[in-house]
């Protein structure tokens, strides 16, 4: 348990303080927090490590999705980048991350389409085609025009927003 809080709070430190969705990756990233410092971030995210370890994965991380949702309202776009970033055909195998993140990208789908679009578009290394996939097979009902209309008036690269259009079509068949 310990572990999965630190890796959360690491990759929140990280996206939050280094990435925003308009800043494109020059390749791997280059940790500059110490352990102590993370400790010592902790406590912005009401989250309590009093042991660092080691760095793991942000793939399938249910933690994630939960801050998310939690923070609904206000996201930023470092966060939702943060919560894309979770998305990973290996996570096809975890039922209750499939579910509960299902649910939770048609509510940033719904609520912040630009900045979703902008996230994709600006970061390689968000799995897209994962994420359509989600979206083409929602696990509850969605009201597909209503979607269809969001995605139609948000601004963002024309290639994403078919690609959403398409998916959502999908979703509603």
């Amino acid at each position: 348990m310990m572990k999965t809080l630190f890796i959360l709070l690491t990759y929140l430190v990280l996206f939050t303080n280094s990435y925003s969705c308009n800043n494109k990756s020059s390749g791997s990233i280059a940790i500059k927090n110490t352990a102590k410092q993370l400790v010592d971030e902790s406590s912005k995210f009401s989250i309590n490590i009093k042991e660092p370890q080691s760095l793991d994965t942000i793939k399938c991380n249910i933690l994630v999705i939960r801050q998310i949702e939690e923070k609904l309202k206000t996201l930023k776009s470092s966060e939702i980048r943060l919560f894309l970033s979770t998305f990973s055909k290996d996570c096809s195998h975890n039922i209750e991350y499939s579910e509960y993140s299902n649910k939770v990208l048609f509510k940033v789908l719904e609520l912040y389409p630009a900045e979703l679009i902008e996230c994709i578009s600006s970061n390689k290394e968000i799995d897209i085609d994962y994420i359509l996939s989600e979206i083409s097979t929602p696990l509850l009902d969605i009201n597909g025009k209503r979607l269809l209309d969001i995605i139609n008036k948000a601004s963002g690269d024309a290639r994403i927003k078919a690609s959403l259009i398409i998916a959502i079509k999908k979703a509603m068949e």
